[in-house]
């Protein structure tokens, strides 16, 4: 190829690259969003199940012993596992933290793609069919990123069940 037209198409290349930069970083701060997120409901869901189990497990124990307050003890142990128990089901953190890790690695391979049609479009010859690759990969890449944000959105709502009252 001719070093003038190389040239050319890499400075029109890094013209259009900087035209959607905007909406790649978009993307990438979204999932960056969902990447820190995570990391709050899976400590959440993991503590409450290591209180459930470490409860449970000590209430046979501490019903063998004798002391004063083993009544008081036992009550309180059964009241900590159901609000643990109680919280974790209204929350739903396991579905949390699974929802936000599946659309962190939805966008990750999004973006991977449009890097690797970036680097199709670079090795392209024709600078309109380059600039037409690296345009319709980020339009792609902001289409199926609104998809994940959406579906994850859904699924949160989804999710939100009210306590039904008794009738």
């Amino acid at each position: 190829m001719d070093q003038a037209l190389h040239s050319h198409i890499s400075s029109e290349l890094a013209s259009v690259l900087e035209e959607v930069r905007p909406f790649v970083d978009k993307v990438k701060r979204t999932r960056e969003w969902y990447e820190t997120r995570a990391s709050r409901p899976r400590i959440a869901f993991r503590a409450m199940g290591v209180v459930v189990i470490l409860l449970s497990l000590s209430i046979p124990f501490i019903a063998a012993l004798r002391f004063t307050w083993k009544d008081l003890v036992l009550s309180l142990s059964a009241v900590l596992i159901a609000i643990a128990t109680s919280l974790n089901s209204f929350f739903k953190w396991e579905q949390t933290w699974q929802a936000f890790r599946k659309s962190e690695f939805a966008l990750d391979h999004l973006l991977t793609a449009w890097d690797l049609r970036r680097v199709e479009a670079m090795h392209e010859t024709d600078p309109s069919k380059a600039r037409d690759r690296i345009l319709t990969a980020t339009q792609q890449l902001i289409e199926e990123a609104n998809k994940v944000g959406s579906s994850e959105t859904q699924q949160f709502f989804d999710r939100i069940e009210m306590p039904k009252g008794n009738k």
